[in-house]
């Protein structure tokens, strides 16, 4: 049993590692939308088109919709969030209910 718990514990070391990478991404992606508005989109874009995985590429255009959101076009940051959440992304999800748009 022990034997049992250790392998399952080293098979999903990587899962967890993963998740934390994603959430430091996701930290860097907020601060880079928020304190460079006008270029995030482009450069999100960028990092995308270089291949992005799946959980990455929600994570990018989430932070397209925080760029258009802090420079006041709510209907672009809206469709970001729209198009992150469908990715999965559980801080569009709360971003579209903190905007109380209907879906």
């Amino acid at each position: 049993m022990l034997r049992f718990i250790l392998f399952l514990s080293i098979l999903l070391l990587p899962v967890a590692a993963c998740a934390g990478d994603i959430q430091a991404l996701e930290k860097a992606v907020i601060e880079r939308a928020e304190s460079d508005p006008e270029t995030a989109e482009d450069y999100f874009i960028s990092r995308i088109e270089a291949g992005a995985t799946y959980e990455e590429q929600a994570v990018y255009v989430y932070g397209m919709g925080v760029a258009w959101e802090k420079r006041g076009n709510l209907v672009e940051a809206i469709h970001n969030y729209v198009a992150a959440e469908a990715l999965g992304n559980p801080a569009a999800t709360r971003a579209l209910q903190r905007l109380q748009t209907p879906r």
